[in-house]
């Protein structure tokens, strides 16, 4: 199955006060889906949270765009809707929720299609992360792509690279990983580490939320709705 990459991404990153992740859990995982239906907002297409990196706690969700005019008119409409809003203060319940938020606005990186397999799409559990690569005189394209297939040839899987377009300096690349488990995942930052000198990163370790497992390539999820018998009480916050 080819992979669909869209023209725009949306990385949308809470770093939580800890004791709220439970009620925003509620609201994203249960609540939002059929209001973002509702308003035109496009569907996430994988859902995480982390307790260790520059971010956490971290809530945070990537959805596709066809253009900015289209996001624009989508999340106007949706901010603007008397549900939303209603379910917004009582989310709220007399305290603060998010310690800062931040929006993202990213480009699919040419070096992704050198990562997109035409396997089976499929949900990707496990334990992922979130890079943040700055290129530099010392690691441009093609310096990146060679770390990027060091990490593949040891057991990561790509779900997407990114040159960022918003919210970041220019000159960075996303780039979102996925590994079966911790194990695997040191193993391949040992190999990592031995392979290449280090570069200006920063990561976030993230684990996908069961309500919106990201699946193979950040494909799209079009079977049940985001949410649909989700199980909140079983989320480790």
């Amino acid at each position: 199955m080819t992979q669909t990459v869209s023209r725009y991404y949306e990385l949308r990153l809470y770093r939580m006060l800890p004791t709220r992740m439970p009620d925003f859990h509620e609201l994203l995982g249960l609540q939002v889906p059929p209001l973002f239906e509702k308003c035109g907002v496009t569907r996430p297409l994988g859902f995480w949270q982390s307790h260790a990196g520059p971010y956490a706690p971290l809530f945070g969700y990537i959805m596709p765009w066809n253009s900015i005019d289209d996001r624009m008119a989508a999340w106007k409409k949706f901010y603007a809707d008397k549900v939303w809003q209603k379910k917004l203060a009582a989310n709220y319940a007399g305290s603060q929720r998010v310690d800062r938020p931040s929006v993202l606005i990213l480009r699919p990186s040419d070096l992704w299609r050198n990562y997109r397999g035409q396997g089976a799409v499929v949900d990707m559990t496990g334990v992922h992360e979130m890079r943040f690569y700055r290129y530099t005189s010392h690691v441009g394209s093609g310096e990146l792509d060679t770390r990027i297939a060091t990490a593949v040839d040891n057991g990561a899987e790509v779900l997407g690279l990114f040159d960022a377009e918003i919210g970041l300096p220019t000159n960075t690349c996303v780039a979102m990983l996925a590994w079966p488990d911790e194990a695997q995942r040191l193993m391949t930052r040992t190999a990592e580490a031995a392979a290449h000198p280090p570069a200006d990163l920063q990561t976030q370790v993230m684990y996908p939320i069961p309500y919106g497992f990201p699946r193979t390539g950040l494909s799209p999820r079009l079977d049940d709705p985001a949410g649909q018998g989700a199980d909140i009480g079983q989320i480790q916050t």
